[in-house]
Order: C-alpha cells, then structure tokens, then sequence
C-alpha cells in the first residue's frame, strides 16, 4: 500500500510533465542554436537584443523563405536562391524493420527551402517528404528556420548516432541531458507534419533512452548528418551533379579516409554511381597535398532521384560528373603563421 501511495503520485507527475514539457527544449538543442544564430546569422543583421538575454529573434530566418520569385510572376512559380540550401542531417533507424537498413541504423534526411523529407532507395518507404513551408502551426514561429537546421545537422552528441549507436552509451547520454538531436514530425505522414514537435513528451524521451528510433512514428529523430554521410554527398550524388565539390575537414591524422570511402561505398549501393578517385597521392603526400579530381559515372537509369527534394532531376545527358576533393590538413613545410 505504501508503494502504491507513492507510485501514483509519480505515475501522475511523469503523464503531465509529458504533456506540458517539449522534449525538444529540454535538452542542449536549444543553447547550441541560439548560439549558432547569434554567431553565424546575427552577424550580418541590425540587431536589437534583448537587453536581458542578449539574443533578438530576427537572427534567424524561415527556411522556406530562401526563395526567389521572378519579377512578373506570382509567388507560386519561385525557385531556391542560389546557392540551393540542401541541409543534411540523419534519420536514426536503430530499430527499422527494413533489414537493408539495420546495418546503417540511419538515413539522409534533407531540409531544403522547398522540401524536407528523406527517400529509401528500397521498400515501401521509399519516398517521405512534405512541402517545408507546410511546417508550421497557426503562429508563424511554428515554421522550420534555418537555424534549427544548421543545429540539427551539427547534432554530434546525441543519444542516438546512426551507426555509432550504443544502447548503454544512449541510455547514459540521455539520463545525464547530453541531447542535441530534434524529434521532428514525420514528413510522410500528413497528420503529424504540420505540428512543431511531440505531443506526448514522454514516451519519445523514453525511445531515445533506449535507442529505439525507426521511420514509422508519429515524430523521427534526427542527429548530425555526419551519422550517415560527414562528407555531404550522398545528396549531391542523388541529384546526378555535374561538378561536385567536397570539403573534408574529419579527423584524419592517418588519411585513412573513412568518410569518403563510406560515402563512396553508399552512393554506388544506392545510385549505382561509380566514383573513380586516385588518394594515395594525398596519402603519399602526407599532408602536403590538399586536393584530387576524380569522376562520378552516373547509371543510366536514375531510380532513386531527388524528386521532392527542391531540386529539379540533372538531364538524362549528364552521365559523368566532376568531383573535387579538398582535404584539410597542416604540415610544418606550409610554414603555417604562429597562431594556426
């Protein structure tokens, strides 16, 4: 009887808590956007903070207002800025059904001005993505901004991390709030896309906890793009571009080059895509050498394609892209200034 009085104290405490506090801002998610907008959006604005916090809301800007309208046109006929904004983040699938998936226990999700949404190259789910601008509730800051963006595709310390997920290192992050990933509404489902984040707060904290994330739920949880793809061109190879350029700045003191022999790996499993690019040279190098040319031989056939992703197909002519490689590396021949 005593365990009962005190039980249903706490069973009450924990069902209203689940419906009055947002999982999302319980967490570190929220320091590290503010602080990206103050640094990298604020900069470039007038601002007028607040006095108190420091931060003014008009740092950060909708993502689905990186559009263009041409003059003479009405608003349904505007194209992304350039450059297109494609922001990459990863869909953890710890516990999918998808065996061809449970390997990975992740998958590209993509946030661009136009769609968001991620694409399975096999099975029923292959295609899950939802117009940007449709995510938001009656108030406009219920919409996606960019901020929330750059920090869900920067969320390296998170529960769970794709393929680098543990059930006891999940358990122990998310007990101590060591959380930056973002429960977002799932794009393939309509009834869940147009809310801001869980209803029921609890239950997905409790998934997290446990490392159970899949493609199905009302809400799917995103973390650092660099759970799936750290090179950024998985999308890019999606969208068959002509010229690619891809920025590697990992932890790479051996030039063992994981992130891109993973993202090479997956691109030919997926596309069919065959990226020929010579490192040994860079390897060789050892530091002295900072970029390589290679060619991406596209398959004729483009299943698999970024329809729904706010980029238009590349023509059936474009066959074999460019890619350019650049490897960030110091040496001490580069006679580096005191302070790098």
């Amino acid at each position: 009887d005593t365990l009962r009085a005190r039980a249903l104290p706490c069973a009450g405490l924990v069902l209203a808590r689940g419906h009055r506090v947002d999982v999302n801002l319980f967490s570190l998610h929220a320091f590290y956007l503010n602080r990206l907008a103050r640094c990298f959006l604020g900069a470039s604005n007038r601002r007028r903070p607040n006095p108190v916090t420091g931060f003014d809301p008009r740092d950060d800007v909708d993502l689905a207002a990186l559009t263009h309208v041409a003059p003479g046109t009405d608003a349904g006929n505007a194209v992304p800025q350039r450059p297109v904004h494609i922001v990459n983040a990863a869909l953890n699938l710890t516990t999918s059904n998808d065996l061809a998936w449970q390997e990975r226990m992740a998958a590209s999700f993509t946030m661009t001005p136009f769609h968001s949404g991620f694409g399975l190259p096999a099975g029923p789910l292959a295609e899950r993505y939802a117009r940007t601008d449709l995510h938001r509730r009656e108030r406009p800051d219920g919409a996606l901004h960019l901020a929330t963006a750059m920090a869900i595709s920067g969320a390296a310390a998170s529960p769970n991390m794709g393929f680098h997920t543990s059930s006891a290192v999940a358990f122990l992050m998310a007990m101590f709030n060591l959380r930056l990933g973002w429960w977002m509404p799932n794009p393939g489902r309509a009834d869940a896309w147009r809310q801001d984040t869980p209803t029921f707060s609890t239950a997905y904290l409790l998934r997290e906890l446990l490392g159970q994330t899949d493609e199905r739920a009302t809400c799917v949880y995103l973390s650092d793009g660099g759970h799936f793809d750290n090179m950024g061109l998985y999308e890019l190879v999606r969208r068959r571009g002509r010229y690619i350029v891809v920025c590697d700045a990992e932890q790479d003191a051996g030039y063992l080059f994981a992130g891109m022999g993973d993202a090479v790996r997956k691109c030919r499993i997926d596309f069919g895509a065959e990226i020929e690019i010579d490192l040994d040279g860079m390897r060789a190098a050892g530091g002295r050498r900072h970029v390589a040319v290679g060619h991406i031989r596209y398959a004729p056939e483009h299943p698999h394609g970024a329809r729904g992703c706010g980029a238009p197909d590349a023509p059936a002519e474009a066959r074999v892209g460019t890619l350019v490689y650049l490897k960030a590396s110091t040496h001490a021949d580069d006679r580096l200034p005191a302070d790098v």
